[in-house]
Formats: C-alpha cells, structure tokens, sequence
C-alpha cells in the first residue's frame, strides 16, 4: 500500500518566502522523522500565493513527499483561483508532475459566497474523478454568512 493512502497525514508547511536550501533541509529532516512511524503519510504544502517558478526552488524531492497541498480560497475570482499564476491548475500540474495527489485545504469564511462553495465543489468533484484530488480540508471561520454554510451543508450532505 502506498504511504499516501495510509489514515493519517502530517502536514507540514512551508513558509512561501523561506529560503528555499533552508526549507528544503528542514523539510526533509521532518518528514525522515515522521516517516519512522507507521501508517502516516507526509504532506507538502507551501503558505501563501507560491509564484509558480517558486514552487520547484522549494520542493524537497517526491522521495520526501507523500501528497502535495495547496492552499485555496486566496484569489478574489473563481478563473484567477484556478486558471491563474500559481492557483490550483498550477498546482494540480505540479502534483501530477511529481506522480502525487493533491490536498487542497480552503476556508469558510466572510469573503466566501454560496456561488464559490459550488464551484470549490465541482473543481473539487472533477479532481476527485481524475484521480487528481487526495483529499481537502475545509476550515469554517466564526465570520462565515449562513447561507454560505447552508450551501456547503446542501453540497456535502448529498
């Protein structure tokens, strides 16, 4: 079985503006010391919107990575949080190109509409379908307008 298909994940995030030697050292030491317990898969992940040349200065080697994650929910539209400079197309490509899946982690929050929650689901749905997607997390903040939760309750409860 492969180590990303195990029950648990640790995530590990990378600050988007470290030095990329530094991250990539560090990064390794971790995931060497998480890797000595069974049944726990490694995840990348960088903070912050990540310059898409950026991303290879800091990736620390699939030998040390089990699932990459992405950060989503940063751009102000829909095409720009998935077709624009380092969204999740960008990220997605990276993924596949490294022969792993993607975690994509996104918020609830004030700045969310009932319209984004639909379409972080199809996108969502569409990875899952291609074999793309991991798996996503999704944090709901106290700020969040009802009736974006109750379009994500709708969405998820089907």
């Amino acid at each position: 079985m492969s180590r990303e298909r195990r029950a648990s994940v640790v995530r590990i995030l990378v600050p988007g503006d470290a030095d990329p030697q530094q991250a990539v050292a560090a990064f390794r030491r971790a995931s060497a010391a998480v890797r000595q317990t069974p049944g726990v898969a490694v995840e990348w992940s960088v903070s912050g919107t990540v310059d898409p040349a950026r991303i290879a200065a800091l990736w620390p080697g699939a030998e040390a990575v089990d699932i990459v994650g992405v950060e989503a929910g940063r751009s102000s539209s829909w095409a720009a949080e998935v077709a624009g400079a380092g969204g999740l197309a960008d990220w997605a490509g990276w993924a596949r190109s490294q022969e792993r899946r993607l975690a994509v982690h996104w918020p609830l929050d004030a700045g969310t509409t009932p319209d984004r929650v639909r379409q972080m689901a199809d996108w969502l749905d569409l990875a899952a379908r291609t074999s793309t997607l991991a798996y996503d997390t999704v944090s709901v903040s106290e700020d969040v307008e009802a009736r974006t939760l109750s379009a994500y309750r709708r969405l998820w409860a089907e």
